[in-house]
């Protein structure tokens, strides 16, 4: 789900023309994990504190990295982009919350 999800929010920053790399995807699926597992890091990063990636929490395989992709290295992403990603996890959230 996680994944499926990072790859989506990918798909509307591409739409945005915000493309991002699949580090930065990855990084995102990390924080996705960790805001679905620590509600303290869902907090932070819904506040818009969370200032890295935080570390995969117990219980929690981490994602390993895609192959690299041809395409020019991007490594940061736009305002748009970035409320994009934090739209699409915090639905992920509620809905995880929901179903709790």
């Amino acid at each position: 789900m996680v994944a499926a999800l990072a790859r989506r929010a990918a798909d509307f920053a591409r739409q945005a023309g915000h493309p991002v790399t699949d580090p930065v995807r990855h990084q995102v699926e990390q924080v996705l994990y960790a805001v679905l597992a620590d509600p303290e890091v869902a907090d932070l990063w819904f506040r818009g504190l969370l200032v890295a990636v935080p570390r995969a929490p117990s219980g929690f395989k981490t994602p390993r990295p895609r192959r690299r992709s041809s395409r020019p290295s991007r490594t940061r992403i736009g305002p748009v982009a970035r409320l994009l990603w934090r739209r699409a996890a915090w639905s992920a959230w509620a809905q995880q919350r929901d179903n709790s």
